[in-house]
């Protein structure tokens, strides 16, 4: 049954409906037939995201990004608060959303030029795998100016690392026994964090504390 999320009770109840690890399955714009041309990865952990996309190939039409921040759900409207963007400005963006199970459609409005487009994103949940917690940290530049965030679901990490002198990077994370690995990322590449324990830590010169787990 296909349902639009409605918040006539607490936000955070509602908003744990979209907590997950999702996939884009496919991307149509301006009413062009469904497509997909990025590998686009979107966590959520209790009104908290991350999301990364990287092109598939030469023909994509929109390049490496990543992203972090809040979301707003009001009814079936979904805003997405950005406080981390590796993009140079930080633009919220808000679509109204429909819930089929594990499935997400999700259907928008973007700028280009003076006109407004319209788009739609077919999203699927996938099944968590390995430890069935979930875990929320940020870091801190020593000033104590936010500066990334990571999220972990399971085997599955994203961290998200805002620009720092001149140098900004985002990764998908994956967890094997052999510890944790950097399945793709943009940006200047540094070896994955230990996404696991709690407490605080320091790592590429963040002070990183937990929010959630």
């Amino acid at each position: 049954m296909v349902i639009a999320p409605d918040l006539s009770a607490k936000s955070s109840a509602t908003e744990a409906l979209l907590d997950g690890i999702w996939r884009r399955v496919s991307l149509s714009i301006d009413g062009g037939s469904p497509q997909e041309d990025s590998t686009v990865l979107w966590l959520q952990i209790d009104g908290i995201f991350a999301d990364l996309r990287t092109p598939l190939g030469a023909g994509a039409r929109t390049g490496p990004s990543a992203c972090s921040g809040q979301t707003r759900l009001v009814r079936d409207r979904l805003t997405f608060h950005r406080d981390i963007d590796t993009s140079p400005d930080l633009i919220n963006d808000s679509a109204r959303i429909t819930l089929d199970g594990d499935d997400l459609v999700e259907r928008g409005v973007f700028r280009l030029g003076r006109h407004n487009v319209l788009y739609e994103e077919v999203w699927r949940r996938d099944a968590v795998t390995g430890s069935t917690g979930s875990l929320a940290t940020v870091g801190h530049e020593p000033g104590g100016k936010l500066a990334a965030r990571l999220l972990r679901i399971g085997d599955v990490g994203l961290i998200v690392v805002k620009p720092l002198d001149s140098a900004q990077w985002a990764a998908e994370l994956r967890h094997a026994p052999t510890g944790w690995s950097i399945v793709r990322d943009i940006g200047a590449a540094h070896a994955p964090p230990e996404l696991l324990g709690t407490g605080i830590r320091i790592w590429h010169g963040l002070h990183w504390s937990l929010i959630d787990g």
